[in-house]
């Protein structure tokens, strides 16, 4: 009799399309319009790309005494032998040349991170790697709005992008939300809720998009961006308490993984510049000052676990990959200055010769 009752309940689960073998891991929350919010907030952002656009041509052309906006007749839009025509040409050509320049800082470490950080979301869950994404994109528009307010440099702009695709950046963010649409809907619906997704976001962009000149024109440039930080923030926010985690979560020591980077990266770096017969004493004193910060930062890091436990349990985690990814800059930026000083410093030894 028990028999019979268990191979009938094993023919039911078999005749319910929503559970597979496939979705075992999945959870399914009793909402379903959860992760719209999240891609409709993000698109919100989006028109930072013309605000950056504009930002750049605006700081190249006053290098070059070129007024942004207004500046040149109708007649210079027509004669293209104008000076005020060939000004233009020249700050829009190089305004284009920094803007591949950024766009390549974010898209290569996008390209690479997105396909791993993906992959890791079926372990760990959509929840972290959607905070990640989010935290990229919020870092980015913190440095672009440092550079504005202070008016500092285009190549600080660099830092916010690499960041922001190291984090997986737009890559990331389309594909965790259909992953999350995916583990929610029925297969039935899904077509139906992913096509009116990308529609809401696409009217989402359009309209900040074209909301983002008449912004400028009344508050400059930092306002907006001012605008855009409060959306990411209020984007991070809801992901946090009001989107569930649908994958039930495997252990990965992500973090261990780029601590240890760091600490190989030091070790190669250190191996270049000392004498081989300091070696022995250098790695010595890099093992005690490892040790060190073992401790400290055990210690540490068990204080802000016990401070933040009620708050949110994963902001301890949150600082320490902060601390290991700008240990990592550091360690890259280290690299390039080195590299470009023994550049100058062959060129020098060429000139002399």
């Amino acid at each position: 009799m028990a028999l019979d009752e268990e191979k009938k309940r094993l023919l039911e689960e078999d005749d319910d399309p929503t559970q597979t073998e496939s979705d075992s891991h999945i959870k399914i929350p009793k909402r379903t319009i959860i992760i719209e919010p999240v891609l409709i907030l993000f698109a919100l952002s989006m028109p930072t790309s013309i605000i950056n656009k504009q930002f750049m041509y605006s700081k190249i052309g006053a290098g070059y005494n070129y007024t942004y906006l207004g500046n040149g007749s109708a007649c210079d839009s027509v004669n293209q032998t104008g000076p005020g025509y060939l000004m233009e040409q020249k700050v829009q050509a190089e305004t284009s040349q920094w803007e591949m320049y950024i766009s390549l800082a974010y898209t290569i470490p996008a390209l690479l991170s997105s396909l791993f950080i993906g992959a890791l979301s079926d372990k760990v869950g959509r929840k972290p790697t959607l905070l990640l994404a989010i935290f990229g994109g919020l870092f980015n528009h913190i440095n672009y709005t440092i550079v504005i307010y202070f008016n500092l440099d285009i190549p600080w702009l660099f830092v916010g992008s690499f960041v922001n695709g190291l984090s997986g950046g737009f890559i990331l963010i389309i594909a965790n939300t259909f992953s999350y649409i995916s583990d929610v809907i029925e297969k039935k619906n899904r077509s139906f809720r992913i096509t009116a997704l990308a529609s809401c976001m696409g009217i989402a962009a359009a309209a900040s998009t074209t909301a983002s000149g008449y912004m400028i024109d009344a508050l400059g440039f930092t306002w907006p961006y001012v605008i855009v930080l409060c959306i990411d923030v209020v984007n991070l926010l809801y992901i946090h308490f009001g989107v569930p985690e649908t994958v039930i979560k495997k252990k990965v020591p992500l973090i261990s993984i780029g601590s240890g980077l760091v600490i190989l990266m030091c070790r190669s770096n250190m191996s270049k510049i000392i004498h081989p017969n300091e070696m022995g004493a250098v790695f010595a004193g890099i093992a005690c000052a490892e040790n060190l910060a073992e401790v400290v930062g055990s210690s540490s890091f068990n204080a802000i676990y016990s401070a933040t436990l009620q708050i949110f349990d994963g902001i301890v985690f949150i600082v320490m990959a902060v601390i290991s990814l700008f240990a990592l800059i550091l360690n890259v930026v280290y690299i390039v200055a080195l590299r470009l000083q023994t550049r100058r410093t062959q060129m020098g030894h060429a000139s002399i010769n």
